[in-house]
């Protein structure tokens, strides 16, 4: 393998790189926001008891903008790390190479144009050839990944860890919240009333009586509003 093809191999490598970095810049952003999104209507059916109408509004919005988040934050990322539809090319992984190594500045995208000039020529110089390979041999024993620094992407960890503590911290406290407002949600097209804030309470003991003999029922009144 010439020293300009282990140069290509090199700049294939910090383009996949470059797309795993989005990915999991993506895929922190993605999760972050879909628990966000997920504990507040969950929350919000608990306490306001939305209509039908808000219901699919809030699933549909779920639903729609979601699904274009996972292509655009996740899928997309993935299917370019294999190559896959358009990709930055050889000219513009040179380019963020050479901003990071201040002793490459344009030197690696020199070496790619100089090695396409040579390839439309009708007869490609040895001389040319040979200097190609001596410029990628100095360029190519850079580490152009230290270009791309994935631990960077801790920023995007508070953003997902805020919704994780907080949901936790509710299923432990109010566990009912989940299980209730996740039940009525699941079901988008069934009106759910919201309780009264009193109830009647009867003493069963009164319910046995004689027939035919008159009966007085005695009943009180508990809750918050009367």
């Amino acid at each position: 393998m010439s020293h300009y093809d282990l140069l290509l191999k090199k700049l294939d490598a910090f383009i996949r790189k470059y797309y795993a970095n989005q990915l999991l810049r993506g895929g922190l952003i993605f999760a972050a926001c879909l628990l966000i999104y997920l504990l507040l209507i969950t929350v919000g059916e608990y306490y306001f008891y939305f209509s039908i109408q808000v219901k699919w509004t809030l699933l549909v919005f779920l639903f729609s903008v979601g699904l274009l988040s996972l292509i655009f934050w996740i899928i997309i990322p993935l299917l370019k790390m294999q190559q896959l539809g358009k990709v930055i090319s050889k000219e513009q992984a040179a380019l963020i190479v050479g901003s990071f190594f201040p002793e490459v500045k344009d030197k690696l995208l020199n070496v790619l144009q100089l090695r396409e000039q040579a390839g439309e020529e009708a007869v490609s110089s040895e001389l040319i050839a040979a200097s190609i390979d001596q410029k990628a041999e100095k360029i190519s024993v850079l580490p152009f990944g230290a270009a791309i620094d994935l631990s960077k992407n801790r920023r995007y960890l508070p953003l997902l860890l805020l919704p994780v503590v907080a949901a936790a911290a509710i299923f432990i406290i109010a566990p009912k919240i989940f299980t209730e407002g996740g039940y009525r949600l699941s079901q988008p097209s069934v009106f759910f009333a919201k309780p009264a804030p009193f109830s009647f309470e009867v003493d069963p003991r009164q319910l046995r009586v004689v027939q035919g003999q008159p009966f007085t029922l005695t009943a009180s009144v508990k809750g918050d509003k009367l």
